[in-house]
């Protein structure tokens, strides 16, 4: 029983991240479409999924 709440709880955990990798990729997409300049718009996705995956990473240990 130990081992199937530990692969439930593993499970949703995967879920999260890749939830929040998904929404940061979506987010960072719409933003940098109005860019018309390609290394400036690599960067600002670069640092919208670096901001997103901060604040899920700080959120998740809190919880």
């Amino acid at each position: 029983m130990q081992f199937l709440k530990s692969f439930l709880k593993d499970i949703m955990d995967d879920f999260f991240w890749y939830g929040t990798g998904i929404f940061a990729v979506i987010l960072g997409a719409v933003a940098v479409s109005f860019i018309e300049d390609e290394e400036i718009a690599l960067r600002v996705f670069g640092i919208i999924l670096l901001v997103v995956y901060f604040i899920a990473f700080r959120y998740k240990n809190k919880g």
